[in-house]
């Protein structure tokens, strides 16, 4: 039900890719995090630029080209905020062990010279950052990876508690295809007896 009602609200961030049998073969969680700096920048420059272009246009001795730049400058501004101004996080789970990433690239080097397999993983948990909340991978070694930094509390708890659902269910999903191929080794071996 929860998968549900977060695949409407959100554009669609579960992932939860199955074999032709129906086995899971890889789940994650995606979603998207707001790039302070972005606002920071031109969002102050925007704000600036649209009070200067509206005294360009209250004054009349203000050549129009000048103030269709300062407009354009303006859009630039707002248009930098609308595009830059989040990015795509996501990790992926897949049967093989590995992490795939599914969005973004925060810490993905550190991730990919440290964590190479998901058993390596011990939890997955929201912790406080110096721009918020964030997303941290603990593994097993005590090592810490961050997998991001500047959420709100809620969509980092969201994020977190998705991640660490997908890891179970991965989890979960290779105890169920070990005992199938165990089963099947036997029966084989019956067989040739």
């Amino acid at each position: 039900m929860i998968h549900k009602l977060i695949n409407r609200l959100f554009d669609h961030p579960v992932i939860r890719e199955r074999d032709e049998s129906g086995m899971l073969t890889a789940a994650g969680f995606t979603w998207t995090e707001p790039v302070m700096w972005v606002f920071e920048i031109f969002g102050t420059a925007g704000f600036l630029l649209a009070f200067y272009w509206l005294m360009c246009l209250a004054d009349p001795h203000t050549p129009t080209e000048f103030t269709a730049m300062v407009g354009l400058a303006l859009m630039g501004c707002v248009g930098a905020c609308a595009v830059l101004g989040s990015v795509s996080r996501g990790i992926g789970f897949e049967r093989s062990g590995q992490i795939s990433n599914r969005g973004g690239w925060v810490n993905w080097l550190d991730m990919v010279g440290s964590i190479k397999d998901h058993a390596h993983i011990a939890s997955i948990e929201v912790t406080k950052t110096e721009l918020g909340a964030g997303v941290a991978m603990f593994t097993t070694w005590g090592g810490t990876v961050m997998l991001s930094h500047g959420l709100s509390e809620p969509a980092a708890r969201l994020a977190a508690v998705q991640l660490t659902i997908a890891l179970r269910e991965m989890r979960e999903s290779l105890t169920t295809v070990r005992s199938h191929q165990s089963g099947q080794r036997q029966a084989a071996a019956a067989l040739i007896d």
